[in-house]
């Protein structure tokens, strides 16, 4: 199956890499610092409406340091009318003040300095204040890590590590781990902020034993082992929680029934740093009843633990996942769950860009809270995110300077996905990436559909620095 080509959501990926930002050289601007008052960290909309001023910061989103010399443009919308364009100061400030700035616009934010960045927009923005939060678009390197583990005998038992990286919610066993001595082990970690965890299970595979979730800013090397203490599993302070599906998802791909045998299910227990329990039993469906069962053990502090359900339809490299969350504080734990799938968003398609209007992209989909865009290349090493409210349809490309570097290359083709969020009480006026990041209900992926850009002559990108207009497409 393809689909591990695919990033699993956006805000699942907002704190992912950590990075030392190479700076540029552009002048100190002090106009801004009551800016800094109204920023909501790492990233979201808020503010008052607009009125002639909008500020945007743009910031990296694992460190949540700011970033200069980012390329910011506003575009109005409704209808598109002017393009204003930016440079962030070394605050990672752009301050945009016009007065043909009185409705929603759009924000887009590309950053390539020395270290390429993800491309960020935010649609139909109608508050003054933008924190834009971008992912640098490379590869961690690796570092080579040796723990010794105290406390436990290993021997004929089987540890398994896993890694958990910020906010990404995606749970991965260590595949490099090796065991070199009696409780020793060695294994290769991305050198990026994650958290780490260990299970240690009998040979009938009854996990006994439990690391609790470390995090580390980055892996220490092999010159520096780590010892960790792994505790016991308390039988008695387990909570087993039996679950099902209450309702299949109507139109996964095109598949004649939703329980085609190209469905992949999976099942997390995991709390806000890592893993949390295990799926023991695995998931079985018979006649369309989906059965599962957890085990989840008492986190320190009582923190909330995170029962999630996936589902993944794969068809030749497209793929389409729906997922749901419920989460508990572990004492109140149920023993039978409930998981509704919502239906993913459908009938994604491209109505071409012509001499007088950018491309088009239009869908189905069920009422949600927030909506994200994912554009990437044939390579997956190049990824634009467009957030927009739960209540669009459709979606017209922002006008920025194609060709440019951190924007589309005319000519060649991308793959295209829309990301539906339900979130409680949402509002796209007022919100943090990482608020909702905690808070999310359910979460679905369209199969991809191809956009291509085609070869429009436009005018070259303005070199300027505030509020000069710019045209990209001819009328």
């Amino acid at each position: 199956m393809k689909a591990s080509k695919y990033r699993i959501g956006i805000l699942h990926a907002v704190i992912i890499i950590s990075v030392l930002v190479t700076w540029g050289c552009g002048q100190k601007d002090d106009s801004d610092q009551n800016a800094k008052q109204h920023a909501v960290l790492p990233g979201g909309i808020s503010g008052s409406e607009i009125n002639g001023n909008v500020t945007v910061q743009v910031i990296d989103a694992m460190s949540a340091l700011p970033l200069e010399k980012a390329s910011v443009f506003l575009q109005s919308i409704n209808p598109e009318t002017f393009i204003l364009e930016s440079e962030t100061n070394a605050q990672g400030f752009a301050i945009f003040r016009d007065e043909r700035l009185t409705r929603p616009v759009c924000i887009t934010v590309s950053c390539c300095s020395d270290e390429a960045y993800d491309t960020f927009s935010f649609f139909d923005v109608s508050t003054d204040m933008v924190v834009v939060p971008i992912i640098l678009r490379k590869s961690p390197s690796v570092t080579r890590t040796e723990i010794f583990l105290d406390n436990i005998n290993d021997t004929g038992n089987t540890i398994t590590f896993y890694i958990n990286q910020p906010y990404n919610e995606k749970i991965t066993p260590v595949s490099s781990a090796s065991k070199f001595a009696l409780n020793r082990y060695r294994m290769r970690l991305p050198a990026t902020p994650l958290s780490l965890a260990a299970v240690m299970t009998t040979s009938d595979g009854i996990p006994t034993h439990w690391m609790v979730n470390s995090f580390y800013k980055s892996p220490p090397s092999s010159t520096t082992p780590l010892t960790m203490s792994m505790r016991s599993i308390d039988k008695s302070d387990t909570k087993v929680s039996t679950g099902k599906l209450s309702c299949e998802p109507a139109n996964l791909l095109s598949h004649n029934s939703p329980w085609d045998p190209l469905m992949n299910y999976s099942i997390d227990v995991f709390m806000e740093k890592g893993l949390a329990g295990l799926c023991r039993c695995g998931i079985s469906h018979i006649y369309s009843d989906l059965r599962f069962e957890t085990e989840a053990w008492k986190p320190p502090d009582n923190e909330n633990i995170t029962l999630r359900l996936t589902a993944v339809s794969s068809d030749s490299d497209q793929a389409a996942f729906t997922m749901a969350y419920l989460r508990y504080p572990h004492d109140q734990l149920p023993k039978d769950v409930v998981f509704k799938l919502k239906n993913i968003p459908t009938s994604l398609n491209v109505k071409p860009a012509t001499t007088t209007q950018n491309p088009v992209l239009y869908w189905k989909s069920d009422s949600v809270s927030l909506q994200c865009i994912t554009i990437q290349n044939r390579h997956f090493d190049y990824d634009w995110h467009i957030f927009l409210p739960g209540d669009k349809r459709n979606f017209v490309m922002p006008s920025v300077p194609l060709g440019n570097a951190g924007f589309l290359i005319p000519g060649e083709s991308y793959t295209a996905a829309v990301e539906a969020y339900t979130i409680p009480d949402f509002d796209y006026r007022n919100f943090s990436l990482n608020a909702l990041q905690q808070n999310i209900t359910h979460w679905t992926r369209s199969e991809s559909c191809i956009l291509i850009i085609p070869e429009i002559p436009g005018i070259e990108r303005a070199d300027v620095t505030e509020s000069t207009d710019i045209s990209v497409f001819p009328e």
